[in-house]
């Protein structure tokens, strides 16, 4: 499963209805969202803490270390999702409380029981999407922090930096004498049964970096002198002066156009532009889900006639309307699906045809046929606020977890700037 398979997490089924099986809700705009994340914060995938970039990188290390011919159990990741899963379920079990603690469900079905490495690098004792998922892009040298090379994980190689901070986190103290987390996880991985010692938790902790792991991160972040990197550095300069995340219209955009940082400033307006167009579709279509919640099937025009849809039909069009304002001012950096998405709605002659065109972007939740509304394959009430998840997992994207809305990845960075715990730029 790659990243792209979790691109929309703000718009969430309503509680009451969700299940295993969900709609994909993209709108045929997989490639615009993917495109305005990187836009305005490049290279971070879905990384918004340290340990998520040194979890993966110790597992690539350990890899050729314990690597054997047809055993099972053993490709990097496995191994991967094996380390998260321990450092997870260590930290959870001493109590501590942090919303980078995921698995948590798995961890109190199995009372404590489960340790060892065979059962805990399962998706029946962790979770099915994991952190090493949500952080490939930000390890790859091409268009990530450049940490390691390939585009399939499985097939990756460290770079020297990536190197380095491997074993930054790998040469840390575990267990009990000299042992080091390396020979420690090596005898796990194995089977054995090592000394778990009180430095275990810290040592593997998703809270718990190590100085050498943030020095190495920070200079990855903002210290690389590339665009990507000019970009990131420009705005870690404001993140490093706040202590909660900024208000983007009012503080953060302000701020970058006083720093010279006037392209960038319009460039996360476009991409905030392009998540209200999105975000206010995906409104109306929860509008019309729950309409058809108690009928079987609706007109377009009789649905159209309604206050509410009216009203979130006209919020579309201005959106629509304000997104192609901002591209027609700063066409290199917008998105041809994005652009033909909000042409399509200003030609929408009234709302009952603008509503045949949201349910025919879809197809899943919601269908037409023979001219009504009809409940998709994929029928769910969509809940029409933007509630987060009540399981999080390794993919749920950081705007689902906090009340900051859709930052596209400037809430990743700005939870990684301050994981690094740095005073001052490099």
């Amino acid at each position: 499963m790659t990243e792209t398979d979790f691109l929309f997490p703000w718009h969430q089924l309503a509680a009451s209805e969700a299940s295993s099986e969900r709609a994909s809700l993209t709108l045929g705009l997989r490639s615009a969202d993917l495109h305005f994340r990187e836009l305005v914060v490049p290279g971070l995938g879905r990384a918004w803490f340290l340990r998520q970039l040194s979890w993966p990188l110790a597992a690539l290390t350990l890899h050729a270390q314990v690597k054997a011919e047809g055993a099972r159990g053993r490709t990097p990741t496995d191994l991967a999702h094996g380390i998260e899963a321990l450092a997870c379920k260590l930290e959870h079990a001493s109590g501590v409380s942090s919303d980078r603690i995921i698995g948590v469900r798995a961890f109190n079905r199995d009372g404590g029981r489960t340790w060892d490495y065979e059962q805990l690098r399962t998706r029946a004792h962790y979770v099915q999407n994991t952190y090493r998922q949500a952080a490939v892009r930000a390890i790859r040298t091409e268009s990530g922090l450049g940490l390691a090379s390939g585009f399939r994980f499985g097939s990756m190689r460290l770079t020297s930096v990536g190197m380095e901070l491997a074993q930054a986190f790998l040469a840390q103290p575990a267990g009990t004498g000299k042992q080091t987390l390396e020979s420690w996880l090596e005898r796990w991985i194995d089977g054995q049964a090592p000394s778990w010692g009180t430095n275990l938790t810290k040592a593997l902790a998703p809270t718990g970096a190590s100085e050498e792991e943030r020095e190495i991160v920070w200079k990855r972040l903002v210290g690389t002198n590339d665009a990507a990197g000019h970009k990131r550095r420009a705005l870690a300069e404001i993140f490093l002066g706040e202590s909660e995340f900024p208000d983007i219209e009012r503080d953060l955009l302000p701020e970058l156009r006083k720093r010279d940082g006037a392209q960038q400033s319009s460039e996360i307006a476009l991409a905030r532009s392009f998540g209200s167009v999105f975000s206010t579709t995906l409104r109306v279509l929860g509008l019309l889900t729950r309409l058809l919640e108690r009928a079987k099937s609706v007109s377009p025009a009789d649905a159209a006639s309604l206050q509410a849809i009216r009203s979130a039909s006209k919020a579309l069009r201005e959106a629509a309307s304000d997104y192609r304002r901002r591209h027609d001012k700063l066409p290199g950096a917008g998105s041809a699906d994005a652009s033909s998405f909000v042409d399509q709605i200003s030609r929408c002659s009234g709302d009952s045809t603008l509503l045949e065109f949201i349910v025919s972007r879809d197809e899943q939740v919601l269908q037409l046929s023979d001219g009504e509304i009809h409940r998709g394959p994929l029928f769910r009430v969509l809940d029409d606020e933007e509630s987060r998840p009540e399981e999080r997992d390794g993919t749920t994207d950081l705007d689902a977890r906090s009340d900051s809305g859709r930052t596209f990845r400037l809430a990743n960075l700005f939870s990684l700037v301050h994981d690094c715990d740095m005073e001052s730029l490099p």
